[in-house]
């Protein structure tokens, strides 16, 4: 049997008429009850329209490319169904999950773009059912669907940015609010429920925003160690500062540390994400990955045997030079049984790494944050505890080799772990 998309008009008027029901359909009585029990009818009706509609789309996508203007203007209008729903009906869209149904709405065109991108040139699904007619569509340059992807990106950043301040205009919050405590005194037990419940989802809107700030820069030319992720990082910040209690923020800001090949940055985030209230799911998973990532890592550096011995042999060539030290000038400082020391070597003569410190030093870093995310892995998967001693003397040998270099020095290397935008609160 042939199946025929319905015209741009008819789908136009159809969906004109399903988003503005008849006047009867929402009149509402004076009583407090009758009034919500309205407005749960007509978000009831929304919903239903937004379901039809999003078969509708399904049915679209067999023939049509997901940028096409019509396919565009039914998103768009499902879209605005499930938007109308969260301002009028905050309860109901709580119960039939509506703000993540809109998340995945923009997330499935997401996904059918990148996979384009993937492929280098659009095209049509493998798995459509042989009983429909397809319209094979001509093939886009991969510049420009690249150009109508970002386009969509940011305009989806604009609904998100308007949503949050519909939100905030119907519970009356400050715009600029992002602090979790209450903003307003004097606020009965109700307000304070509402004002939780936008707040939550206020939340949620800047986790979506840092997604769309993440998959925009993704697709930017260059390797992702040198793309500016602060952008991203700043939306999930805020979220966090938002809704302290939730670990998806931190989940996202362990992404981005990956991206940018930090280890140690990432396994702070993911165990900020599992250490509140409301854990995010797939945390302790992905720290898993990443510990085992971690794991291969640390096998390719120098051999763990003898560590130990040589932690021990450095603090007798420390504690036998003592005296000599202090007579060619360095200060030193008591810290226990040992010595902490303030060089004042001159490092100029010293080659100096991108991270602005001297070759050896940034090698003993490198090295540092490798068995240190070692030695969280070991504890976290209470695996390899026989190599935990090892590991840890020699941790400590380095840090302490990085602490004795000049403070100048230090900073500049450690200060460079936020040039990426994504620090989140640990150098």
């Amino acid at each position: 049997w042939m199946m025929s998309a319905p015209s741009e008009k008819t789908l136009s008027s159809s969906v004109s008429a399903s988003l503005f029901p008849p006047a009867a359909v929402v009149s509402s009585s004076s009583s407090p009850a009758a009034s919500k029990a309205s407005s749960q009818a007509l978000a009831q009706q929304r919903y239903n329209q937004a379901i039809n509609l999003e078969k509708q789309l399904r049915v679209f996508l067999q023939t049509k490319l997901p940028f096409d203007s019509d396919v565009r203007d039914l998103r768009n209008s499902i879209r605005e169904s499930y938007e109308a729903i969260i301002l009028e009906d905050h309860e109901f869209a709580e119960c039939h999950d509506v703000e993540q149904a809109l998340w995945r709405l923009h997330y499935k065109q997401i996904e059918e773009f990148r996979a384009r991108i993937r492929k280098g040139v659009p095209g049509t699904s493998a798995t459509a059912s042989p009983s429909v007619t397809r319209v094979v569509p001509r093939k886009e340059p991969i510049l420009k669907v690249l150009a109508i992807f970002k386009s969509f990106l940011s305009e989806a950043t604009g609904f998100y940015h308007e949503l949050i301040l519909k939100l905030r205009a119907k519970y009356g919050l400050p715009q600029d609010y992002l602090a979790y405590e209450d903003p307003v005194p004097g606020f009965d037990e109700t307000k304070r429920a509402e004002l939780k419940k936008c707040q939550l989802s206020c939340h949620r809107c800047l986790i979506y925003l840092g997604d769309l700030a993440r998959y925009k820069e993704l697709h930017r030319d260059g390797d992702l160690r040198s793309h500016d992720w602060s952008v991203a990082a700043n939306y999930y910040l805020k979220a966090v500062s938002l809704w302290p209690s939730s670990g998806n923020p931190h989940n996202q800001l362990a992404v981005l540390a990956t991206y940018v090949n930090d280890e140690l940055l990432a396994v702070y985030h993911y165990f900020r994400s599992l250490a509140v209230d409301n854990p995010f799911s797939t945390a302790r998973d992905n720290l898993i990955l990443l510990f085992e990532k971690n794991r291969q890592h640390y096998a390719q550096l120098p051999p763990a045997t003898g560590e130990a011995s040589v932690l021990t042999s450095k603090m007798e060539v420390r504690k036998t030079t003592e005296k000599s030290r202090l007579a060619k000038g360095d200060k030193m400082l008591p810290l226990g049984d040992g010595v902490l020391k303030l060089a004042v070597k001159d490092y100029n003569q010293q080659s100096i790494d991108s991270k602005g410190l001297p070759s050896f030093l940034s090698e003993i870093r490198k090295n540092f944050r490798v068995r240190f995310v070692r030695l969280n892995g070991i504890l976290f998967t209470r695996t390899s505890l026989e190599t935990f001693l090892d590991v840890y003397l020699a941790a400590v040998c380095e840090l302490e080799q990085l602490l004795s270099s000049a403070d100048s020095t230090l900073e500049a290397g450690l200060g460079s772990e936020h040039r990426s935008g994504i620090g989140g609160g640990i150098c």
